[in-house]
């Protein structure tokens, strides 16, 4: 398994967000709420987002309900075979504004409608 402490996404606002870890998909999570990123490895060996979410509950979110999540299929298609987490308590609206600032600025595939 892949695990590091020094993944970050730097928003469309320029703001820097430090994740807290990147773990192959298909693990257990603690029962926290946060923002979320599907991972593919670029050529480059940097992580390339297919996807930003947030949730209030990582552990349904990411490993219980994996399957049901409404972009899964687009995700798995893309290849992503990671998730880098962001543990962001608190208000959803920060959450949001922190998902939607990573997703103007990564542009990610399968967040596309």
């Amino acid at each position: 398994m892949i695990t590091t402490t020094s993944t970050y996404a730097i928003g469309i606002s320029g703001k820097r967000y430090d994740f807290n870890d990147v773990h192959e998909i298909g693990i257990a999570y603690k029962t926290l709420a946060g923002v979320y990123m599907f991972l593919i490895e670029g050529i480059n060996g940097m992580w390339i987002a297919v996807y930003v979410g947030e949730c209030v509950d990582f552990n349904e979110r990411l490993n219980v309900n994996l399957t049901n999540h409404h972009r899964w299929q687009c995700i798995k298609n893309r290849g992503a075979t990671h998730i880098a987490t962001l543990h962001v308590p608190g208000d959803r609206q920060v959450r949001l504004d922190i998902e939607t600032d990573l997703r103007e600025a990564l542009n990610p595939t399968c967040n596309r409608q």
